[in-house]
This record gives structure tokens, sequence and C-alpha cells, in this order.
């Protein structure tokens, strides 16, 4: 038996060991959570994607305005800000229907990705969202940070296009945040500075997705869909929501850590871009289920050689 002073001491060693590697699991973590690009604003450029319900024109996505002007936008990202537009108009889009808020992940020829968070327009009161989409285009990656910044924005959407204008002028000027920290803007009526849109102390309780993921899946598809991506083959989500695809396959990515995803990944393909599954390189990508029970799916993916399926609105 041990005396309590060699126990007393025993425990004392024990707890400064596990501080230790407390501080070291965190010194980590915030290393992680570094932004590893160095871009001076909030955002490159900022989208206004609307859809041309013309049936002439079999329901074409296009931009409606952008911020700066001379903005380079690659083309067709208004495809993947509008994956469903021949399938419009959606179910009612709430955070838990699933139309509101998704992101798209666009690849340069570099390799380099940029990534683009969306939120449909929808009135206060209405069951269904508009035919608009703001898209804000950053390197930063923070999808729960950037929704409290589309949600800011979408709240003003009615304003006076002159002070919408001044607003998303002054967002484009603000630096990303540091942890803990706020974006700085004028208030127009009191002319004072004031704080917004506070970013969490800790980033990684903005992260929700491998939450999301796990609630959606039971654990053993999860295991499938994780061996699937370190042996580097192909996966699609299937759903009829957009943001259920988008954070499951964010969620998913994110599972990786300390590894990363390096090959292609859409998070959610569109109507035009279904070519894409027919690709022999691994790929992460999400597809919309029709919502018409009479439909034919647009592809046949049975087809495909080693493709893990998961549909994760069922869970198998």
């Amino acid at each position: 038996h041990t005396s309590p002073e060699e126990a007393q001491k025993e425990r004392q060693q024990r707890t400064a060991e596990r501080k230790t590697y407390l501080k070291r699991v965190c010194s980590r973590a915030k290393s992680f959570h570094r932004p590893s690009v160095s871009f001076p604003r909030l955002f490159e450029y900022l989208l206004l994607i609307g859809l041309d319900l013309n049936p002439a024109r079999c329901k074409v996505p296009y931009i409606k305005d952008k911020y700066p002007e001379d903005a380079e936008v690659p083309r067709g990202v208004e495809q993947l800000c509008f994956p469903d537009a021949s399938d419009w108009p959606p179910q009612a889009c709430s955070d838990e229907s699933g139309a509101s808020s998704y992101c798209i992940v666009i690849t340069h020829s570099s390799g380099t990705r940029k990534y683009g968070y969306c939120r449909r327009v929808q009135p206060e009161g209405a069951p269904i969202c508009l035919p608009l989409a703001y898209c804000i285009v950053t390197p930063y990656k923070a999808n729960h940070y950037f929704g409290q910044v589309l949600a800011e924005l979408e709240s003003r959407h009615g304003q006076p296009e002159q002070v919408l204008s001044k607003f998303i002028q002054q967002l484009y000027e603000c630096p990303f945040p540091a942890p803990g920290q706020s974006l700085t803007i004028i208030n127009p009526s009191t002319n004072e500075k004031i704080e917004i849109l506070q970013r969490r102390q800790d980033p990684r309780q903005e992260e929700t997705d491998i939450a999301k993921l796990l609630n959606l899946v039971r654990f053993s598809v999860f295991l499938q869909l994780f061996v699937t991506l370190l042996l580097e083959r192909k996966v699609i989500l299937l759903s009829y929501s957009i943001s259920k695809l988008s954070s499951c396959i964010e969620g998913l990515c994110a599972s990786l850590y300390p590894f990363h995803w390096q090959h292609t990944l859409v998070p959610i393909v569109p109507c035009t871009m279904l070519d894409l599954c027919q690709a022999p390189t691994p790929y992460v990508i999400g597809l919309l289920k029709p919502r018409d029970a009479n439909s034919q799916f647009p592809i046949d993916y049975t087809n495909i050689d080693q493709v893990l399926v998961v549909d994760v609105d069922e869970s198998r």
C-alpha cells in the first residue's frame, strides 16, 4: 500500500502531465485554425445571383449584381449557386428543410480553393425563398462565421440601394477577424464606430458540420465513408436538401484532419455538370434527388466504378 503522501504526489504528477498534454493539444488546434492564407479583406467579392424564371430560357441562373464591380468571377459560378434551378421552386427554405444556407467550393487550375458561402433570400414570414441568393467568395474557411455575415446581409436586403451598398463596402474593407474579435463598421445614423458579428474565442466551437453528419447517418455508415476517403476513392452523397448535402460533405472532409482532401470536391453538383460523376479520378460530390417521385434520377450512378453512394436522408 502507498502512503497518503505518495498517493498525493502521484496525483499531482498525473495532473501536471494532463495539463502539459492539454496545452500541447490546444496549441496545435490554434495553429490549425490560424488562417493559412494572407488576404487583407473579409472576402474577394460578393455576388447576388438571380434565377431567370422565363420558361423560354429554362430557368437560367445569372449574376444580378456584384461587388466590387470590377471583380473577375470564374465562369459557371452562378450554376453552382443555383444547382436546383431546374427544380424551382423549392420546398420551404428553412434550415431544417434545407434550402437556406450552403457552401460551394471553387477550385482553380493551380489547385488552390476558394469558398463561396451562399444564402437564399427569404422574405419575412414567407414559406419559400425568392429566386435570389447572396454568395460571399473568400479564401477563408469559416462556415459558421460567414453564415452569420450572410444572415446579417439578408436582414438588410430591403434597405435602399445606397444604404445597402455602403454596408457591403464596409464589410469588404474589414479584415477577417481573429478569434474573439469583431467586424468594425460605422453606424450611418450616428457616424460612430460599432462592432458587429464577433467570432467565438475558440474557433472549434464554430465547427458543427461533423456533428450534423453523425446525426444524419449511422456510425457504421460514417466509418464506411471515412475509410473510402482514406483509400482515395469516389464518394457520392444524395439528399433532397441543399444545406444538408453541404453540411455533410463539409463534415466528412473535416473528419480527415490532420489530412486534407486533395481531389475533386463539389458539395452540390448542378444538373449542367452531371458528367463530372463519370470522372476517373477520386471525388467527393453531392447530388440532389428529384422531388417528384415519378422523375428518374438524372444519372445512373450504379454503373460508376469504385464509388460509395450514401443517401443521407435514409442513412444508407
